[in-house]
């Protein structure tokens, strides 16, 4: 690998994750800003690794496997709003399904995170530290995905706060199980589907107290669903799941 060709390849995934920062979430006024962080990641991927771009992305899906993938999203769906109507119940809190704007831009901005921060930053690790053990990389990987969220809740997001130990444990057991279902399938259509379905309802939807006449912004739902002890349990039991699931062999 000659200094130019790393110099390239170092500046191409830059310009990547920088498309993923830039256009996955609100900066811009359009719902559809997403769409375009997808398809810059997608044209930059491809050319940086051509035939291996779908490799690298984690979307190597094999045809026999879409119909169990939508199978899998829909039962993630119906359980996703299961268990946050089941939370929400206790404090009054009416769920609101998005329209079709919130929905594109949450299956977009998902898809993007699956993309660089899921699959691409996996895969890049595994390739460079070959002998790291998965379970290992899963683990530290999830605990600096639960930090980020703490630093960015308490100091950049607007809707701002100090995230509570549950929901910080919520987002590492999560972080685990997606991390966990990318190393093993060697693609994101799982971790994808598990992120999407609790996303679009916990995000994508409007929840609106019917207690305080109020709608919960982003941190308060963080708080209310992923702090509460009984999503730390489902958080948990997925991650003994995923530990059990089987890998696959897969190939660049």
């Amino acid at each position: 690998m000659t200094v130019k060709s790393t110099y390239t390849k170092t500046t191409v995934v830059a310009l990547i994750i920088l498309a993923h920062l830039t256009f996955s979430y609100y900066y811009f006024p359009w719902f559809y800003s997403a769409i375009l962080g997808t398809v810059v990641i997608v044209l930059l991927s491809y050319f940086l690794w051509r035939n291996d771009y779908r490799f690298w992305l984690g979307i190597q899906i094999s045809n026999k496997e879409y119909l169990k993938v939508f199978l899998v999203f829909l039962a993630f769906l119906g359980g996703a709003f299961l268990i946050i109507k089941w939370v929400g119940q206790s404090e009054n809190i009416l769920v609101i399904p998005g329209n079709y704007k919130n929905f594109l831009h949450t299956f977009f901005y998902t898809l993007n995170e699956e993309l660089v921060i899921g699959a691409l930053l996996l895969k890049g690790i595994k390739y460079f530290r070959k002998k790291i053990p998965d379970w290992f990389v899963s683990v530290w990987i999830a605990a600096v995905f639960s930090l980020f969220h703490f630093i960015f809740f308490k100091w950049i997001f607007k809707n701002s706060g100090e995230l509570g130990w549950i929901t910080m444990m919520s987002l590492f057991f999560a972080g685990i199980v997606r991390n966990n279902l990318i190393l093993k399938t060697g693609h994101i259509a799982y971790s994808f589907s598990l992120h999407f379905a609790w996303i679009y309802v916990m995000l994508g939807s409007s929840h609106f107290s019917k207690t305080d006449k109020v709608f919960l912004n982003d941190f308060e739902r963080f708080e209310m669903y992923l702090g509460d002890y009984r999503v730390l349990v489902v958080c948990l039991i997925l991650v003994i799941l995923s530990f059990l699931y089987p890998k696959k062999t897969t190939s660049s």
